[in-house]
């Protein structure tokens, strides 16, 4: 899932690209989100002050298991190699900064490496 990384970077273009135009609301960020590839659609929801977001779809054509079977085998912590992709929390964190108009300080858990990156919208 390649994707996943760049869903915080690309999947959310109709925000982006009009970004000195628009100024933003905190929960505009709230919705499902598809990268621009079209292989990974995501659910941001508000986590208390924060922002997260959880896998719900991916193209799994592409993958040795179906989509209801992937597996988060390659994360660091033995106890949590079996717990299913679908539904994974990915993306915790974020906090809307109206003073800079994005939303920052976030965490991007990638499966397929099971590292965990910064992320900013």
């Amino acid at each position: 899932m390649k994707t996943l990384l760049a869903f915080l970077f690309v999947a959310v273009p109709s925000l982006t690209s009009n970004a000195t135009l628009l100024h933003f609301k905190a929960d505009d960020i709230v919705g499902f989100w598809m990268t621009t590839e079209n292989m990974l659609k995501v659910q941001v929801y508000k986590c208390g002050s924060e922002y997260c977001a959880k896998i719900i779809w991916f193209e799994d054509a592409h993958y040795k298991a179906k989509m209801e079977e992937c597996r988060d085998e390659k994360n660091p912590d033995p106890k949590l190699r079996d717990r299913k992709v679908l539904g994974l929390e990915v993306v915790s964190g974020l906090k809307y900064n109206a003073a800079d108009d994005n939303w920052q300080d976030g965490r991007i858990y990638d499966s397929n490496s099971g590292k965990t990156y910064d992320s900013e919208v």
